[in-house]
């Protein structure tokens, strides 16, 4: 196991030990070339690494990467045609990077180098992973089935293209904007619109976009670190022979507790822009209408992006690892605005502090466009990285009122929101209980007046009769509850059917024709019977008479 003496803490692929990341023999040499090959050749697309192949792996370092056959010294040196194509197979479980070292597929974001993105002057990505000034200077290229074009200009499954900044193939870079499209004349040019100087609520327009030399955009390869137990270590993320230690890294002595006495191990490399275009770096709702509901990455990220991770050795990181970083100042942001920041679950930036509080709690240190903060966590070798950059992010608004009450309702929202709900359904009761009460009493108030109508009516009753009881009333009078009583109504009816004098008279006559009809009729009968009952008699004498002779 290799273990660094404190002082010269980074350990190279090639197992020695230095002070920083550039005293490294494999970042010494060829320092003018635009990119290098596994073999060492400089070249301009990394697809002509691939031209002229042997196996080969990088140099064994502390994280169990393994080995494989040396690089071949003796080889041809040209180019392949600028067409896309599947690269040379690796040994099982290894994966081919655009240098053309084989490396383990896990670690192939750790090992692999990033495909750099196309200059101002041919911003179109070619499938073949050339860049031209538009589509149209693109060789004609397809990939086999179940595969995509990839930035490096190999064919590969959809998911295993390399790390690439910039663009992705077949999108067009709007140099201005740093933004992503697929035609051109998407592209806008709002460069006159920037402000140099600071605005305390500043339009997306008015903030300045960096597009060449850029901190954003600076990279460097895996850093490895053996920290020292009794001493601070730094580690540089990134040591640039030009602009020197741009990110680097102070962890204070004891601050990796360890569960055993083995040496302890940090490991840094820097993120790629199509590992960090995707996140969304929302902002607070009080900046809508000025920013918009997100800040582009362009316009989010003001340094260099990087992951972190330790030896599986390290139980915790106990003390806080501060982080010095330069920072992108196309537009003068306050420090207020700007905050260390990490990948949340979805993967949008969040920041370490992401409240008003928060961040007055632990303000940023910003001088001279060097910004410092501090963080605590890294992943574990072998699992995925933990990310930090300084981004921007506006804190502080000038109504200051609203932030601490925006702050507390995001804090408290569970408790608001009940508040809320038993709040209406209190409103909801209230309103239907009063809406009940209105009703009974407009029922009330009816059955008042009409018991008030029926005495009226009563009373009118009395005095002229059933006839006139009803005279003015609002409606008929009804006798409720007993179905022997009759209606008011039905006694003016039966009032109206009864015969004037005059019809009653006749009708009286008729009845007295009949009845007398009647009575002779009956006299005549009774007549009749008095004459039959003489016959009987007579009848009956005879019979008695013939007796007494002896006729019968």
């Amino acid at each position: 196991e290799n273990s660094c003496p404190s002082g010269n803490i980074i350990l190279c692929p090639d197992g020695s030990c230095v002070g920083s990341p550039s005293q490294c023999s494999s970042n010494s040499q060829n320092n003018d070339c635009n990119l290098q090959c596994y073999d060492g050749r400089c070249v301009n697309y990394y697809s002509e690494c691939l031209s002229v192949f042997t196996a080969s792996s990088r140099p064994a370092a502390p994280l169990s990467f393994g080995s494989e056959a040396a690089v071949a010294s003796d080889h041809p040196h040209h180019q392949i045609a600028l067409q896309a194509f599947v690269p040379p197979a690796c040994p099982s479980g290894k994966y081919r990077c655009s240098d053309g070292y084989c490396v383990p597929y896990a670690q192939r974001d750790i090992q692999c180098p990033v495909v750099p993105r196309c200059p101002e002057a041919t911003p179109y990505r070619c499938e073949s992973g050339q860049c031209a000034a538009s589509s149209g200077a693109c060789a004609s290229s397809s990939c086999p089935a179940n595969t995509v074009a990839c930035t490096d200009g190999t064919c590969r499954p959809k998911g295993d293209c390399p790390r690439f900044d910039g663009c992705d193939v077949n999108q067009y870079m709007c140099w201005e904007e740093q933004r992503c499209v697929f035609d051109s004349s998407q592209c806008k040019n709002n460069t006159l619109s920037y402000s140099n100087t600071f605005v305390t609520d500043p339009r997306l327009q008015q903030i300045g976009v960096c597009t060449d030399n850029c901190n954003r955009d600076m990279r460097s390869r895996l850093v490895v670190a053996t920290i020292p137990s009794g001493a601070t270590g730094t580690v540089p993320v990134i040591d640039d022979p030009i602009v020197g230690q741009a990110v680097r890294l102070s962890i204070p002595a004891g601050a990796l507790n360890t569960t055993n006495s083995n040496a302890k191990y940090f490991y840094t490399v820097t993120a790629s822009d199509s590992q960090l275009r995707s996140a969304n770096n929302f902002v607070r709702r009080e900046y809508f209408s000025n920013l918009g509901p997100m800040i582009p990455y362009s316009r989010t990220v003001l340094s260099a992006p990087f992951y972190c991770w330790v030896s599986a050795n390290v139980r915790a990181i106990t003390l806080n690892i501060t982080i010095t970083a330069e920072l992108d100042r196309n537009y003068p942001h306050s420090a207020n605005d700007i905050c260390l920041a990490t990948l949340d679950q979805y993967g949008n930036w969040r920041c370490l502090y992401p409240t008003v509080r928060d961040r007055r709690a632990n303000p940023l240190s910003l001088s001279n466009g060097v910004a410092t903060g501090s963080f605590d966590k890294c992943g574990t070798i072998g699992s995925a990285g933990t990310l930090y950059a300084f981004i921007y992010t506006p804190g502080d608004s000038d109504n200051q009122s609203n932030n601490d009450v925006f702050s507390t309702l995001q804090r408290w929202w569970p408790v608001v929101a009940l508040g809320c709900i038993f709040f209406a359904l209190v409103v909801v009761f209230l309103v239907y209980y009063c809406y009940r009460k209105l009703r009974y009493r407009s029922k009330y108030k009816a059955e008042v007046q009409k018991n008030k109508d029926k005495q009226i009516e009563l009373e009118r009753m009395k005095e002229v009769g059933a006839a006139g009881g009803n005279v003015g009333g609002k409606e008929a009078a009804q006798m409720e509850n007993n179905p022997l009583q009759i209606t008011i109504d039905n006694v003016n009816n039966l009032q109206n059917m009864l015969p004037s004098d005059e019809n009653r008279k006749k009708r009286f006559e008729r009845e007295e024709d009949v009845k007398r009809k009647r009575q002779d009729y009956i006299n005549s009968l009774e007549e009749e019977n008095k004459k039959l009952l003489d016959l009987v008699e007579n009848l009956k004498g005879e019979l008695g008479g013939g007796e007494d002779i002896g006729v019968i």
